[in-house]
């Protein structure tokens, strides 16, 4: 009677439990593909520019908090380096500010 009772409660479990792992997989794929994705590079043309990193801040802009929002770029087939802005397209960082923001990634 008991092992009734058991096989009754894995009959139920079983497929919910296949149902949640099915989602996390398909989850874990969707994520795994939206961070692969490339950008076109402005200097070469080809899609192989690559985020590196990402900043999300807040700055100060006649007495105002406004936000700001800064991303930087390597191109994997001319090896570019560039910076986007909210403001503006794409920009040549300098050395000294892709070492400060980049550096521990390459």
């Amino acid at each position: 009677m008991i092992a009734e009772a058991t096989n009754d409660i894995l009959i139920y479990l079983f497929p919910a439990l296949l149902v949640v792992i099915g989602a996390v997989a398909v989850l874990n794929v969707s994520i795994g593909l939206f961070l692969l994705r490339r950008c076109i590079c402005p200097e070469c043309g080809k899609k192989a520019l690559r985020c590196v990193q990402w900043i999300r801040a807040t700055v100060l802009v006649e007495g105002k908090k406004t936000p700001d929002t800064r991303s930087y770029y390597q191109c994997d087939s001319c090896r570019a380096r560039l910076k986007r802005s909210l403001d503006a397209g794409f920009t040549v960082p300098t050395e000294a500010e892709w070492h400060r923001y980049c550096s521990a990634k390459w």
